[in-house]
């Protein structure tokens, strides 16, 4: 990639994640009790505290597939060794997809003028 198609893709993600950081606010300044920040907080914790942890089938799925990136100093990794980092890294994942979409959602219903 070029330094200018570097720049325009720099410059697009910063507007998507200003335009995001605005619908945020705008919702969660519906909540009207404290500060910004608390608020905005509390609204992904509403979003993501609905998300599910993974099923042990996906867990065990995700580690047979990616085997080789579980390799301690000693060798390779058990299942019982990286379960719950696993657990974590796939819960992590369903809770963004949560606030993306949630995000999209937003976005629909919002005007967004281009300056």
């Amino acid at each position: 990639m070029d330094p200018a198609e570097a720049e325009k893709q720099l410059r697009d993600w910063s507007c998507e994640n200003i335009i995001e950081r605005v619908l945020l606010r705008q919702e969660a300044a519906k909540d009207g009790e404290g500060e910004i920040e608390a608020r905005i907080e509390r609204l992904l914790e509403k979003i993501t505290s609905k998300v599910s942890p993974p099923r042990h089938k996906d867990v065990t799925e995700y580690f047979r597939k990616n085997k080789q990136q579980f390799f301690t100093p000693d060798g390779p990794s058990t299942f019982e060794q990286v379960r719950d980092v696993i657990e974590q890294g796939l819960h992590q994942r369903k809770k963004e997809k949560a606030i993306e979409s949630f995000l999209d959602r937003l976005r629909a219903k919002a005007t967004v003028l281009e300056v």
